[in-house]
């Protein structure tokens, strides 16, 4: 049993692990503000929102691959208003939250005037993502659960793998005609 600690507060929960070992959930920070955090190789660290430092943020489940979802306060100017999120990449290198709300917006704007993504619950491998927001049927608001597609604003395993091992390949050929070489 351990404590995983926080973000200088004195709260924190975690919502899901993966096979890895990965752990997210939210913190609190110093400033006495919750922050979706993501705990790995014995550090957590601070995935930040979709608004001001003012924003809370909590993270719900993590994928084998260390893609994370959840949902973010926007910010005082859109009177605090939470949307859902999905976080890739390396907090502190290249992470990046993106506002699914917003996203959907722009890839398919027909679908995107009809929902307002507010949490996301669940992401699987395949980066399909679950969760809840309002929908207008056309007459009238509700909440209503959402599956969401979101493989392509997701970097593929499958594609990045198949080029380090392309890579490596080719490496290994180049070394292999290099000792065939006579001195």
């Amino acid at each position: 049993m351990q404590s995983l600690g926080t973000l200088g507060g004195q709260e924190s929960s975690a919502s899901a692990i993966n096979d890895a070992g990965q752990i997210v959930g939210e913190a609190q920070a110093s400033n006495g503000i919750y922050k979706a955090f993501l705990y790995a190789n014995g550090t957590m660290y601070n995935l930040g929102s979709l608004g001001n430092a003012d924003s809370e943020s909590v993270a719900h489940d993590i994928n084998s691959y260390g893609h994370i979802v959840g949902s973010s306060e926007l910010g005082p100017d859109d009177g605090w208003a939470r949307r859902a999120f999905l976080y890739t990449g390396t907090p502190g290198v290249d992470g990046q939250m993106i506002n699914l709300d917003a996203w959907l917006d722009e890839v398919n704007p027909v679908e995107g005037a009809k929902w307002v993504l507010t949490e996301a619950y669940g992401i699987n491998d395949s980066g399909l993502i679950v969760g809840y927001g309002s929908y207008y049927n056309g007459v009238s608001w509700a909440t209503r659960a959402f599956l969401l597609d979101a493989s392509t604003i997701i970097p593929e395993p499958s594609s990045l793998l198949l080029v380090l091992a392309g890579a490596a390949g080719l490496m290994r050929r180049r070394r292999l005609l290099n000792e065939e070489q006579p001195n």
